[in-house]
């Protein structure tokens, strides 16, 4: 087997002509399946990551009022014309269904964070322009931190977390000619149905996300309840993030059967929006046709390339045959010839595409606004798993035996003398090989 490598190295090495066009095929499969895999990684993360970071955690908590909204609206929460949260006129059992939550959080082993949130349409004015199109999020520094590090959100200036001011996106901070530092006014609706009028400043720009991620204007917690007048205890939503995400469904159904009162109930983000969980499936089962009609492509093409190589080295094979070598062993040079060539075409292509990757991680592919709601926000950042590359790997080995499989041993079944002559009858490899001829 060492001498069938030696010689399948030596025909690569002096036929670079031969070898090039051969390896250009398959860099170019190689580039776009690493490729595919990877902006498929990217785009599934990031919309979950940022429906789950944002939205929803591992599991919501939620007032009935938005329990019966329409779950496959991709604006479910984000609300712009009406607040859904608690009824003030049901004081009691709302006073108990928080007692009840936040006994089972304190409890539950399963849940590693709590993050209470108050997040209510609003508008910001500046003077004489006001815009009207924001949310207002009111969170804990904890959960801030996480959605940086998670990089859900990118700070441009200032800070995203800030107790006696709001961080606004970069696009709306444009639109009223703010920037860090500048006075403000929230106009709040309270909860009593009154408008509250509350002076503050912008303390932080922030860009990324999808285009429905603009809306938001974060503040912290205690100061968007200041804000909407509501209770220190109240809440609109409150996002749980569990130490197993496998638990959210024994843990959502434990939790509703405690708050069994019709007030509060408790969601998984499967099932709180079923835009952001189904779509990445579909975006990579779309892909996944691509790139299986893709691969049929170049496999014809592949096939065709070794058949005419084969041919027009007809002489060469049968000399290797004259002198001796067997069926198995002339094979055994083909494939070894394509699988060489096919592994070093697979490695460029590798570093090619993994210092592609190392750049897009800082980078990103700007995608735009419109293509934001697919991709998960304005700038893709694609990425490789390991077992993508391994997946690629495997599929580059199958091409080369099965590209060489059908020409190679038609060429190895014929008549020695037929090859040196360079004539090539019509011969069933298979058959023959099961008729042992």
């Amino acid at each position: 087997m060492i001498s069938m490598i030696r010689i399948a190295f030596r025909n690569v090495r002096l036929g670079r002509k031969r070898s090039r066009k051969l390896s250009i095929s398959i860099f170019v499969a190689v580039f776009l399946l690493l490729v595919i895999n990877a902006a498929v990684n990217g785009i599934q993360d990031q919309m979950l990551n940022g429906y789950r970071n944002i939205q929803t955690g591992d599991l919501i908590v939620m007032w009935d009022s938005l329990v019966n909204t329409n779950h496959g609206d991709t604006q479910r929460f984000i609300n712009l014309n009406k607040s859904l949260s608690f009824d003030s006129e049901l004081k009691e059992k709302n006073d108990a269904s928080i007692a009840i939550v936040n006994d089972y959080i304190e409890h539950s082993k399963k849940i590693r964070d709590a993050y209470p949130l108050i997040r209510r349409n609003a508008s910001v004015k500046v003077g004489n322009t006001s815009d009207g199109a924001f949310i207002l999020y009111g969170f804990v520094e904890k959960d801030a931190k996480q959605l940086l590090s998670q990089k859900v959100l990118a700070v441009v200036d200032g800070s995203l977390y800030s107790k006696d001011g709001i961080c606004i996106n970069e696009s709306k901070a444009e639109s009223l000619g703010v920037k860090v530092g500048d006075s403000v006014t929230v106009c709040a609706k309270t909860q009593a149905g009154g408008m509250n009028y509350y002076d503050t400043k912008v303390t932080g720009i922030y860009n990324g996300g999808a285009f429905y991620d603009t809306y938001y204007a974060f503040t912290a917690l205690d100061t968007a309840k200041d804000m909407f007048e509501i209770e220190s205890d109240y809440f609109d939503v409150m996002k749980l993030y569990l130490e197993d995400r496998s638990d959210v469904n024994l843990v959502a159904e434990d939790m509703n059967e405690l708050l069994d009162n019709d007030v509060i109930t408790v969601e998984t983000y499967q099932e709180a929006n079923t835009f952001f969980t189904t779509m990445p499936d579909v975006i990579k089962m779309v892909c996944t046709i691509f790139t299986l009609f893709l691969l049929v492509l170049i496999a014809i093409g592949l096939r065709s390339t070794i058949r005419i190589n084969l041919m027009q080295r007809m002489k060469e094979f049968g000399t290797l045959r004259a002198i001796g070598f067997g069926r198995a062993q002339t094979y055994a040079i083909i494939f070894n010839e394509t699988f060489i060539i096919s592994f070093f075409a697979f490695l460029v292509a590798f570093v090619v595409v993994a210092i592609a990757m190392i750049v897009l991680h800082f980078t990103g592919i700007y995608v735009g606004a419109a293509m934001s709601t697919v991709f998960g926000s304005e700038r893709l950042f694609p990425y490789l798993r390991f077992i993508d590359v391994l997946e690629t790997f495997a599929i580059i080995i199958v091409f080369s035996l099965l590209a060489t499989l059908k020409p190679g041993l038609s060429l190895c079944y014929q008549n020695i003398t037929d090859i040196m002559s360079k004539k090539q009858k019509k011969v069933h490899p298979f058959c023959r090989m099961i008729l042992r001829r």
